[in-house]
């Protein structure tokens, strides 16, 4: 058999299955050959790759070998390398098959012959959908490289993304996996490898990315800090419509940093408040190197920096960093400890010593925490751990000593919005899953966490439009009801309305409110007459901002009609949406020539999310809308070159007057500067190097000791419901028939 293949005459993927031999086909050049065998290697069930090669006197290459991936032998492994390395099998097994093609110039003219082919193999082959799973096969299109650009911006998770284009192939096998995806995401937006780039790589972008914001939205805040090295150590940022929510919503603050969803492990703060319609909402975030006292001390400097006012209260965990950071940078703030975070310890710290009396040491601790004065408060402690012997408990001395901290008694008159744990900073962080992971980049976090900033601004936009459509019904003729209602949000007038209707429950005596079926319990109130002014020593509306039941019944009792209006706060009153989308900013959407797209360019857009999001839902995806969904593809990518060709072009000179300029000097870099300030001294940005990877506090992973069952403190099964070594999960009453 003698023939000649040509890159123009034939097309790999014609290739004919039932080819045993290539021997004496002819090729233009080394990589046509290649490319052949490639394709029939694929074709066949194995993977071809380049062998050795053959050079004359001059050193061109006259003499190429192709072989089969499973050729050679398997590389011997050291034990102790062996040990820290991943165990994966060796695919080598000394397969012979192979061709070999030789280089013969006629008339000026290359001809790459082949020479010899082995055919045979020493090992199973491969079908043709298994060897596309093979690395060397695969492979992701740029059009659906740019795709999932798309689906990563919109918080679209991968396996959504792989039945997104399983549904767009109809069955036809998919040239890459999730892992491919997964790989392609790890790289930046541009699609350069981060690892690559130690210098004016990630941290240079993340701060160009808010420098960018800053200058479409003045209001918005940045700051940072760089080490010694040149490398970020700190990152802070809050969007504009954060800092306008401050006057009303920055009274409650929550601050957790046990979130580290990011490539570094840096610990990422966020500010949690709380608006008018009882919705978490985002009042800033950070990145940090550490959980020291320098690092929280600029956290809430340069928040406080950014609000402009200093919160009644914020609400954290135990960390003694933060507290005594708080104290110098907060004095005027209320600092509470999460109880949450208390709790959870309870059963370390008392289970063993109290064994069976467990139970009723926490049932006496929560009757404790609901006294209403410090000096109930007290009186109740000191008799709870005499009765159960803890006085010289070391963690009840230090529940004690910071008891101003986490007691009730000692927070009700300060305003807390009626929390008393982070759980929604924690709930913010399990929302925040959905967009972010442990390989997101720096760029790619803050990104996320606008689209979850804009998640809850849409949340509240939503909330304030149903109050105006869904105004709550009263359930009384009261003008005190009627008035809550037409100042206050649905939220706020539920929980009004609920202590409203339990206040008929109650009975006046004298300064004194107590239930009619528990006269003995009693709470004692003051009324002023000449100023209307009422307070109750359960202090709910100072913790809460909503009036007790205590204190309406009071109210109603001196013959007080209307509700003054210092008791219906501005910030549970009805307002106008202060959150907004970032993207209604009539000149960020004109500075930016991929949402410029005018009303035509818009449509289009609108069209291609609507069928996107329809194909990838849909398990058998209808021809004719594959089709459309092509088309508005190429017209949209089509019309967004157009336009953002001058932005590209006008973004390249710039740049290049910017080459040659000096960099910022180094002494500054332990400074907490803003890039302004060092592009007005040096005409550039910074150069900051990638953060390291943090290593957290704790104990190091890996490293726990075993400890023997005489060591192990007893614990609740909630099986057999006793105290002892063993849980639910391996009870030995399961296993008595």
């Amino acid at each position: 058999m003698e023939a000649e293949v040509s890159e123009n005459t034939q097309s790999l993927s014609s290739l004919p299955q039932e080819i045993t031999s290539l021997k004496d086909l002819h090729f233009p050049s080394e990589q046509a050959a290649f490319d052949y065998y490639f394709e029939y290697a694929r074709l066949h069930g194995f993977v071809a790759r380049r062998g050795g090669s053959k050079k004359s006197q001059d050193g061109m290459i006259t003499k190429r070998y192709f072989v089969c991936h499973c050729e050679g032998k398997p590389a011997p492994k050291e034990s102790m390398v062996a040990e820290k390395s991943r165990k994966r099998p060796s695919r080598r097994c000394q397969c012979l098959a192979s061709i070999s093609i030789g280089l013969s110039i006629t008339t000026g003219k290359e001809d790459w012959v082949v020479q010899k082919h082995v055919v045979e193999h020493n090992h199973p082959l491969l079908t043709v959908e298994e060897v596309g799973h093979l690395s060397a096969n695969r492979f992701i299109p740029l059009e659906s490289q740019a795709m999932i650009k798309i689906f990563k911006k919109a918080g679209i998770c991968v396996s959504d993304m792989v039945r997104f284009f399983k549904a767009e192939k109809d069955g036809a096998p998919l040239t890459f996996t999730a892992k491919d995806i997964y790989n392609f995401l790890d790289k930046d937006c541009l699609g350069m490898d981060l690892s690559l780039l130690p210098r004016r790589g990630d941290a240079m972008e993340v701060i160009k990315a808010l420098k960018d914001k800053a200058e479409k939205d003045p209001k918005f805040f940045y700051q940072f800090t760089v080490d010694e090295d040149g490398r970020l150590e700190h990152l802070m940022w809050v969007h504009s419509q954060a800092r306008s929510a401050a006057r009303l919503f920055a009274d409650v603050v929550l601050f957790d940093t046990t979130y580290k969803m990011n490539r570094y492990e840096m610990p990422f703060g966020v500010f949690v408040g709380v608006n008018n319609h009882g919705q978490s909402i985002l009042l800033g975030a950070c990145l940090l190197r550490n959980e020291t006292i320098p690092s929280f001390s600029w956290v809430f400097k340069n928040w406080l920096s950014a609000m402009g006012r200093s919160p009644v209260s914020i609400l954290t965990d135990q960390d003694k960093s933060m507290r005594e950071a708080i104290e110098v940078e907060l004095p005027e703030t209320k600092h509470a400890f999460c109880m949450w975070h208390i709790m959870r310890k309870f059963p370390h710290w008392f289970a063993g010593k109290l064994t069976s009396r467990y139970q009723d040491f926490i049932q006496g601790f929560y009757l404790v925490l609901h006294q209403d004065t410090i000096q109930a408060f007290e009186e109740s402690w000191s008799t709870l751990i005499e009765s159960y012997g803890l006085r010289d408990d070391t963690h009840i001395s230090d529940l004690f000593l910071l008891r101003d901290y986490w007691a009730p008694a000692f927070l009700r008159p300060y305003f807390f919005a009626g929390l008393s744990t982070t759980q929604r900073s924690e709930s913010i962080n399990a929302f925040m899953n959905g967009y972010m992971g442990k390989q997101t980049s720096l760029v790619e976090f803050v990104e996320a966490f606008d689209r979850a900033f804009d998640s809850r601004a849409d949340a509240s936009v939503k909330a304030t439009g149903a109050d105006k459509l869904f105004p709550p019904s009263t359930l009384t003729s009261t003008r005190i009801e009627k008035k809550a209602q037409e100042k206050l949000t649905a939220y706020s007038f539920n929980l009004f309305q609920k202590q409203l209707v339990l206040s008929n429950e109650y009975i006046v005596e004298g300064s004194y409110i107590f239930h009619y079926d528990s006269p003995e319990r009693r709470w004692f109130t003051r009324f002023s007459a000449d100023t209307d002014d009422i307070w109750c020593i359960c202090q709910e509306f100072q913790f809460k901002g909503i009036l007790c039941r205590h204190a309406l019944k009071a109210l109603i009792h001196h013959g007080v009609m209307e509700l003054p209006d210092k008791y219906l706060p501005e910030r549970s009153c009805q307002q106008p949406s202060i959150f907004t989308q970032r993207c209604s900013n009539k000149q960020a959407i004109e500075a930016n020539p991929v949402l410029n797209l005018g009303s035509e360019g818009e449509l289009w857009r609108k069209t291609f999310m609507s069928k996107a999001t329809c194909l990838a839902s849909s398990s058998v995806a209808k021809p004719e809308l594959r089709q459309q969904l092509d088309q508005d593809i190429n017209r949209m990518m089509e019309y967004t070159m157009s336009k953002s060709a001058t932005t590209v072009d006008e973004t390249t000179t710039t740049e290049k007057q910017t080459v040659g300029v000096s960099y910022l000097d180094t002494s500054l870099r332990n400074n907490s500067v803003l890039i302004d300030k060092a592009e007005s001294q040096f005409g550039r940005i910074l150069d900051i190097d990638n953060p390291p990877v943090v290593v957290t506090k704790g104990r190091p992973k890996g490293k726990r000791q075993n400890t023997s069952t005489s060591e192990r403190q007893p614990r609740l099964c909630r099986a057999c419901n006793k105290m002892s070594l063993h849980d639910s999960r391996n009870c030995p009453s399961k296993n008595t028939s």
